[in-house]
């Protein structure tokens, strides 16, 4: 793998959240959210991908489902990029719903 400070031998679960850490990393770096929109999105979305990997790897959500939480976590990145912050919380509410 490409990136440095995670292992080849990394679980693929790690893999993912690494990847998901640089690019908000990358956004924080570059200006293009603040320290404290980073920490939110950070804790939020590795909360997130571990539900959704362990959810995975348990039982299967449905295709819809899927594209749904993809898409609200794109919606949670560019609404924070933007400074929309308050967007977030309804948009976190829904996810959970999906998750349980």
């Amino acid at each position: 793998m490409g990136n440095w400070g995670i292992a080849e031998t990394a679980t693929p679960k790690e893999k993912l959240k690494s990847k998901m850490a640089d690019f908000l990393n990358g956004l924080n770096s570059v200006g293009e959210i603040g320290y404290k929109a980073y920490c939110a999105i950070f804790d939020f979305s590795m909360d997130l991908l571990d539900k959704m990997y362990d959810l995975g790897q348990t039982e299967s959500i449905t295709k819809e489902q899927n594209e749904e939480l993809k898409l609200m976590l794109g919606i949670i990145l560019e609404s924070h990029k933007k400074g929309y912050s308050s967007l977030t919380p309804p948009i976190i509410k829904k996810v959970k719903e999906l998750l349980k």
